[in-house]
C-alpha cells in the first residue's frame, strides 16, 4: 500500500459524521490518512470497526495500520489537542456538545465544549502551521429564518447550543481574518443516513422507536419543517471545503436545498416501513425551530455540490440498516 502523504485531524470523528468521512477519504483519497481525536462520549471504537467490517472486508487490518490513527482526548484539554494537532496538514472539527434541548438544561457545558472547544482547536491549528480547518456549525446558529434570509447573515440562535456553533462561526472568521489561518464553517441541516445509531436526532429516533413498537413523538402540531441531509453528501462537502481554493472564510449552509414537514416525514416512514405506527403529539419545547429552509447556491457554486441525494433514496437505505443491526 502506498504510503499517505497528507495527514488530516478529525475531531468527535467516531461519531456519526465523522465515520461518514472517514468510509468516504478511505475510498477516494488513498493519499490521505487520518488522525482521529475523540473521548468516546458519543461515538465508540466499536462503532468504527463495524464500518470498517461492513465497508472493507478483508482490508480491516491493512486500513488501521497504514491510514487510521485513534487518539482518546477531549477538545477542550489544550495539551491533548495540540498532541493530536503535530504534524497535520488539516483539521476538520466536528466535536462538540449536540443538543438543542440539552444546551437549556446545562448551557454552561454547551458553550464551554462548543466555544472553548473550538478555541482551542483554532490555537492548536495556528501553531501547529495547519493549513485549513473546517468547522462544523448548524442551523441552529441561524435560529429562525425571517422572509429575507437564512444564509451566512442571519444570526439569531434560540439556544445556548445555537449560540455556542454562533460563537464557533465568530472564532473562525477572527483566526482567518487577523491569523491568516485558512477556516471554513459548515451548517449543517438535520443529517441522516447508517451508522447513526447514537443520535439523538429525529429520523435516528424515530425510526429506533418504530422498530421497539413505540410511538414516535411529535413537538406541537408536525408543521414545522426541516431539511434533512444524506450523511454521505455531510461528508462530500467537508472534503470540497477542505480542497476548494474559494472556500476560506466562508460560511456554507449544508443541506439538500427541499424542506418537508414532521407531518410529512411520519408518512414517508409509514411508506418506507410498511408499518402504521402510532405517534403521540407532545407541546414543543424551549428552543424549537419553526422552519429550516437551506439555501444550497453559496455551496453549490464555490464547493461544486451538485448532486444531492433525495430522501427518497437515502430515508430507505437508513431504515434497511437500522432494521438489520
Amino acid at each position: 500500500m502506498k504510503r499517505p502523504s497528507v495527514t488530516i485531524l478529525i475531531t468527535g470523528g467516531l461519531g456519526f459524521i465523522g465515520l461518514h468521512l472517514i468510509r468516504l477519504v478511505l475510498r477516494k483519497y488513498p493519499d490521505w490518512s487520518l488522525r482521529i481525536l475523540d473521548n468516546e462520549s458519543v461515538g465508540r471504537r466499536e462503532d468504527l470497526a463495524c464500518l470498517l467490517d461492513e465497508e472493507f472486508p478483508g482490508e480491516r487490518r491493512g486500513v488501521e495500520r497504514d491510514r487510521l490513527d485513534i487518539i482518546s482526548g477531549d477538545i477542550c484539554d489544550t495539551d491533548c489537542v495540540k498532541h493530536a494537532t503535530k504534524g497535520c496538514d488539516s483539521v476538520v472539527h466536528l466535536a462538540a456538545s449536540t443538543g438543542v434541548h440539552t444546551s437549556i438544561q446545562n448551557p454552561a457545558e454547551s458553550i464551554r465544549v462548543n466555544a472553548l472547544g473550538t478555541l482551542n482547536v483554532l490555537e492548536a491549528a495556528r501553531k501547529k502551521q495547519v493549513r485549513r480547518v473546517v468547522l462544523a456549525s448548524s442551523n441552529a446558529a441561524a435560529g429562525e429564518p425571517n422572509n429575507s434570509d437564512y444564509g451566512p447573515f442571519c444570526v439569531t440562535p434560540v439556544s445556548p447550543y445555537g449560540a455556542g456553533k454562533l460563537c464557533l462561526e465568530a472564532l473562525a472568521s477572527a483566526y482567518w481574518r487577523s491569523m491568516e489561518l485558512e477556516t471554513v464553517c459548515l451548517r449543517f441541516a438535520n443529517v441522516y443516513g447508517p451508522y447513526s445509531g447514537r443520535k439523538s436526532s429525529v429520523v435516528a429516533k424515530w425510526i429506533s422507536r418504530i422498530l421497539n413498537g413505540e410511538p414516535v413523538e411529535i413537538y406541537g402540531d408536525g408543521s414545522q419543517t426541516r431539511d434533512f441531509v444524506w450523511a454521505g453528501d455531510i461528508a462530500q462537502a467537508i472534503v470540497s471545503s477542505l480542497e476548494s481554493p474559494h472556500a476560506p472564510g466562508e460560511i456554507f449552509q449544508i443541506g439538500s436545498g427541499e424542506s418537508i414537514s414532521i407531518l410529512q416525514l411520519v408518512e414517508r416512514l409509514r411508506k418506507v416501513s410498511g408499518l402504521d405506527f402510532p405517534v403521540e403529539f407532545v407541546p414543543a419545547p424551549p428552543g424549537e425551530i419553526q422552519r429550516v429552509r437551506c439555501d444550497m447556491r453559496h455551496a453549490r457554486h464555490l464547493l461544486g455540490l451538485s448532486e444531492l441525494t433525495p430522501i427518497e433514496y437515502g430515508l430507505p437505505k437508513t431504515w434497511a440498516w437500522f432494521a438489520r443491526r
